[in-house]
């Protein structure tokens, strides 16, 4: 998978005189697959909830942390050095896309979560 890849043709005009070109290439990042991207070491289901929903965590992930972002970016609830798996309550809460952050000293992944 290409990340980024392009020209760029830049037309400059000084009051009505010469024009002048510049052109410039965007390297090519290097690739990467969609395994690199995904930790996949966290599962949350069901998704959409209706309020209570899992979180799997598929290995032991040293200081893991879990926090819980609305919308509108209030952090509603965090869970420090998580070790196992977790049921969550959003019962109480409005109906929307939640955001799901996981950190740790390896790795940082955010997932979305829908309640209905």
């Amino acid at each position: 998978m290409k990340i980024l890849c392009a020209t760029l043709l830049l037309l400059v005009s000084f009051t009505g005189r010469t024009q002048n070109q510049l052109n410039f290439t965007i390297p090519e990042c290097p690739s990467a697959s969609l395994s690199e991207l995904n930790f996949n070491k966290v599962l949350i289901f069901p998704n959409p909830t209706q309020g209570l929903f899992q979180v799997r965590i598929d290995e032991k992930i040293k200081d893991l942390k879990l926090i819980i972002y609305a919308c509108n970016g209030l952090k509603i609830a965090e869970h420090n050095n998580v070790l196992n798996d977790l049921e969550i309550d959003l019962t109480d809460y409005e109906d929307g896309v939640y955001y799901i952050r996981l950190e740790s000293l390896s790795f940082i992944q955010t997932e979305l979560i829908i309640k209905n």
